[in-house]
Formats: structure tokens, sequence, C-alpha cells
């Protein structure tokens, strides 16, 4: 048998050194497996099969006790000798260095480092832009079965993760979730799936269906990189084309990205920070059977948290078009995991995400406390594999429509559960992050006229139903709902002041000049336009209503676009300036305070441009709100 010289165990209690030797004994056997498959490509002859092993760790300990108990991972459960095989140490090594580290010192034992006796596949070895298969025969290619090792699916199931896994007698019990071979399985599928190597992934991981959040995710990434300020590197699209930030030197490799013809299956985007601090984020289709398989292979990457972004079905009258989800519990019926996780299995919410996401939401709306419970609604979120359970005969007694009742679901979905319990089971924290569309029929009616949608979320499938007239804006694509400021500019002889604080958002403190009330309702605008703006898909209007002598009102009306035509506009976030004009002067048939704004917003802004909100320069106001 061909095989590359052989590295004998050795003992460490460096951590870098135990990676070096790590390096040295997968690069040799890479190497072997390729300088051998050229010449067999080439037409060499070989005189006898080949092969090369991975590399291999191992520890032995003799008690139960550990240094540190905080951390869930980095040490083993009790005493024995564990062990796994390596692979790709120059995409692992921070991660691999980090887990000896903890293994050194929780247990304050030698770690082993050697060959192992797991053969490597031969198209393991091979790098992104490998491509020999295509140049050789067929015959030849039915040959390589003879002398090269083949990809095995007895060597890398997931029964470790699943918690089913049982050593053999005398063999060494697991040391990590995932041996090589699954491993290296994985990281080729994500190449495939994404259209992106796996060296761009970074350890904070969004996935969503929806492709206006990839739309807005790509414009930010560029944006960002054209600020030679900004922390943020690179950013990566499928096709590993590689922009770098403003200032930045190209980087080896960068010009091996091509744009593909057409887009994989589930492209990813990557906006790089060093040490992998950065975001991904992933358009992962539609249904449970898509969460898994994606989960299934970024898992191995060992990421540091990964959410679910998109859209559900409210199920609860108390909802609104575009309030949030959080979700705190899970309902199972997307029936893909079953076999590896069974339904008894309680998947727990994680309080520290879900800390994270409900702060996150008030930092974008400016809510908090319970001024936010009126757009972030927390409880069980269902998730189901049939799309269509709403034509099930009989559903009310029988199937799913009982089921969710009972759960008391707030929300239905196709992914949430799925990305849920595969972060459990693969030990990777996990969340979900919706904003709600009615799951029922709803009827909107305007200026008499009514008209039935299936969903609020599918107002071009109403409109192709019903009479025009009734498919406006306001009835089939939007349900308005309005929100109101008052502010009371009394005085006299151009001396108005403000008489009472807005109902919500910041203001300036009250005051008899007239810059210091038009300061505070702006402010009011802005505010209330950021709260709505945050709600995913939600068309904005903030406007300052008609002043009379009582005061004048801000009000907002936040409407849904959902799937409408326009939704697929830019999302460009505007200033309309109007009513400028010296203290409440009528303008045509209006009549307008002074230095007020009206915030016109086509489509949801996003986020960055809601942070980024100023006011437009006004006469009289000066610059402050």
């Amino acid at each position: 048998m061909l095989t590359p010289a052989y590295t004998a165990p050795a003992r460490f209690d460096d951590p870098a050194a135990a990676l070096h030797l790590v390096r040295h004994i997968y690069d040799t056997s890479v190497t072997h497996l390729r300088d051998t498959l050229r010449r067999f490509v080439a037409g060499d002859t070989l005189a006898d099969r080949v092969r090369a092993c991975y590399p291999f760790v191992r520890i032995r300990t003799e008690t139960v006790a550990r240094a540190d108990s905080r951390l869930s991972y980095g040490f083993v459960a009790g005493p024995g000798v564990f062990e796994t095989t390596l692979t790709r140490p120059e995409l692992y090594a921070s991660y691999y260095t980090e887990q000896f580290r903890l293994l050194l010192r929780n247990h304050r034992v030698s770690i082993e480092v050697g060959t192992s006796t797991q053969p490597i596949p031969v198209h393991f070895s091979l790098t992104e832009h490998d491509h020999v298969e295509g140049s050789i025969s067929p015959e030849r290619r039915l040959l390589m079965r003879d002398l090269f090792d083949l990809p095995d699916l007895a060597a890398m199931d997931d029964g470790i993760a699943n918690g089913t896994y049982v050593p053999r007698a005398g063999e060494a019990q697991p040391l990590s979730l995932f041996t090589a071979p699954r491993v290296d399985y994985s990281l080729h599928r994500l190449r495939h799936y994404t259209g992106t190597v796996p060296e761009h992934f970074q350890n904070f991981v969004l996935f969503t269906n929806y492709q206006f959040y990839i739309d807005e995710f790509i414009k930010l990434g560029h944006t960002l990189m054209a600020d030679p300020a900004c922390e943020y590197e690179a950013f990566v699209e499928p096709g590993n084309v590689v922009t770098r930030r403003a200032g930045s030197a190209p980087q080896p490799g960068d010009e091996l990205g091509t744009a593909p013809p057409r887009l994989p299956q589930m492209p990813a985007y990557h906006l790089m920070l060093e040490g992998s601090r950065g975001i991904t984020m992933v358009n992962i289709g539609v249904g449970p059977a898509n969460a898994k398989t994606i989960t299934d292979h970024v898992a191995v990457l060992r990421p540091h948290a990964w959410l679910m972004l998109g859209h559900c079905a409210g199920l609860r009258n108390s909802q609104q078009l575009g309030d949030y989800v959080l979700a705190h519990a899970y309902m199972r019926e997307d029936h893909v995991l079953d076999e590896d996780l069974p339904l008894w299995v309680p998947i727990p919410a994680l309080a520290e995400v879900q800390l994270a996401l409900e702060q996150a939401v008030a930092d974008v709306t400016r809510l908090e406390g319970y001024e936010l419970k009126r757009i972030l609604r927390t409880g069980t979120v269902a998730s189901t594999d049939n799309r269509n359970w709403e034509l099930l005969p009989n559903r009310a007694i029988t199937t799913p429509e009982r089921r969710f009742s009972q759960s008391r679901a707030v929300a239905l979905d196709m992914e949430s559960a799925t990305i849920a319990a595969n972060g459990f089971r693969f030990r990777v924290p996990y969340g979900t992050a919706r904003s709600s569309c009615p799951a029922w029929p709803t009827t909107f009616t305007v200026n008499g006229l009514t008209s039935t949608c299936a969903s609020a979320c599918a107002p071009s499938s109403c409109c192709a139903r019903n009479a025009r007239a009734a498919c406006t804006a306001a009835s089939c694509a939007v349900l308005p709902r309005w929100r109101f400021s008052k502010h009371a500019c009394q005085g006299g002889a151009g001396k108005p002041r403000i008489a009472k604080q807005p109902s919500s958002g910041p203001s300036a403190s009250q005051g008899s000049s007239w810059a210091r009330g038009t300061v505070c309702a702006r402010r009011t605008n802005r505010s209330m336009a950021g709260a709505e703006m945050a709600k995913p898909m939600l068309s904005t209007s903030v406007s300052t209503l008609p002043a009379d002598p009582r005061g004048v009102s801000v009000a907002v009306s936040a409407l849904s676009c959902a799937e409408w035509p326009r939704a697929t506009e830019e999302h460009a976030l505007s200033w309309e300036a109007v009513g400028v004009g010296q203290h409440g002067k009528h303008q045509g048939a209006r009549k307008e305070p002074a230095c007020c704004a009206t915030v016109r917003v086509p489509t949801a802004a996003p986020l960055a441009d809601v942070r980024r909100m100023k006011s437009p320069a006004v006469p009289g106001a000066g610059n402050g709100g």
C-alpha cells in the first residue's frame, strides 16, 4: 500500500505545539493523496492501493474533576480515553487551539496527537479549484475505486450528536460531535449549496427565506465597504466574489472569485470581520427540509449563534400586521428531525439570545417596557411541513388547527422549530425573530367596498379576484394603523408653546420658543417613524397634520407592503419638508406650523438608515432634534 511516512503519537502540554503536529500530519497526508492522484490522472499505472489517514487527538483522564465548570465545552464527562479525528487545521486553527488549551487546563493531563487509522477520502483532499475527474476517462474513473479511498457514509453519521452512539468494547469514547470525515462532507456540501467556501463563513449566522432581507444585506455590505473607516474587512458574495474595504489591498485568491451564471440553491453572503466575528446571511429557501439541510452542514463550523429571520402567520387576534414575534417555545410539526431528535425532547429558548433579541427590538423601535409589548409578542411558534394545512378536511376536529390552538401558539411558520431543534442537537445557540401576518382570511372595507384576502400577506392574489376599486393600497395591500401625538402650540403674537409632551419618543423640554416646539415635533416624527420602519415590510407615512388654534397633531400610519409589487422597489429613505413658512401661515388649503416636516418612506428603511435619520434643514429651526 502506498502511504506517507507514519508519524507516531506524541504528548503535549502546549496547545500550539500540538496544533503544529496536527498540521504536519494532515498536510503530509493530503499532499500524498494529491500527488498520487495527479500521477494517476496523467496516465501512470499505480502499483498498489493508495491511502493516507487523518490526524487524531486523544486525552486520558482518571477523574471527573475539572478546573472550570462554567463552560459547556473544553472538558470530558468522566474518567476514560477520549479521541477524535481532525481535519482542515488551517481552517480550524483557532478552534483547535482553544479546545486544546481548555482540555489541558481543565484536566491537567497531557494530550496526545498522532496518525489515526481513519482513511482520508481522496475527494476530501482536493482544493476548491481542483477538478480532476473531468480530465479522465470513464474507465479510469471506475478504477479509482480500486486504488483510492472514497467517502464512506458509515464513518460520518450523526450518532454522536444524537446521543445514540455506543463505542465498541475497547474503543475510545468520542471527543467531539463530528469526526473528520463528517466535517469534510459538510464543508464540501456548504460549497455546493451556498456558492462560497467555508473560509468565508462567520461566527454569527442569519437564515432567511425572503430575498428582500438579502437585498438589504447586500446593500449594507457594499455601503460599508465604501467606508475606509469601517471595521468590517470584506464582503463576500456567491462565486467567492470579494469586495474589500476601501483602501484595503487585495488578498491572494481574491482574483479567483467569479459571479456565477445563476445563484446556487442557498446563496450565502458574508460580512467579514477579523477572527470570523462578522455576519453570514443565507437565503435557505422555504420549508423544514431546507432548514435541516443547511444547519446540518453549518454546524460543523461551530458558529457562535444562528438565528432565523422572516415572516410568520400570526395566530392570535391581538396581533397586528408587522408585529414582531419572539419564540420562547417551539411546537415541532416539521417532522424532518423526528428520527434524530424525538418529539418528547424539549427545545428550550435560550435566555441570552432572547434578551439580546428583545433589546435589539427596543433599540430599533425606541420603545421599552410595557410599550414594547405593543409590537413584540412572545410565545410558542409552531412549525409545520404542510404549508397548506388549511385545506385539510375537518381540520378543526382532527388535524393541525386544534393542536395549534391547544399549544397556544402565537405564530406559525415552516422553519423556526427546525432551526432551533438542530441548534439544540448540535449545541449551537439559536433563536427566532419573525414579523407576523394574519393566517386567516382577512376582510378590508374602504369607502363602502369590501375585499377579502386569503392572507394579508398576499394582496396580489386578492387584487386578482376582486374589483379594482376595492384593491387599493388601503384595502388589499395595507391595513392602516394610526397613532397620534398631540402638540398644543398655544400662545399669541407668534409665541406658541408646547402644552403637552408627545405620547411616545424623545422630545424637547417644554418651553415657550417656537424653535423648541418645532424641534419637539420633529423628534416625535422621527421616533414614531423609527418604531414603524423597524417592522419588516411596512410602508410608513409620518405626517404633521393641519394645525388649528388648539395645536397640531403628528400622526403615523403603518401600511403593510408584504408581497405587494412595490415591496421589490428600492428600500429608500427620503425626507420631504412641507409647511416651511412663518408661524402657521396658510399654504394652499392646508395650515402648517412653521418648520414642521413630513417623513415619507415608500418601503421599510434598512436599520442602518433608521439609525442615520436626521432632520431636514428647515429655516428657523436650527439643527436641533
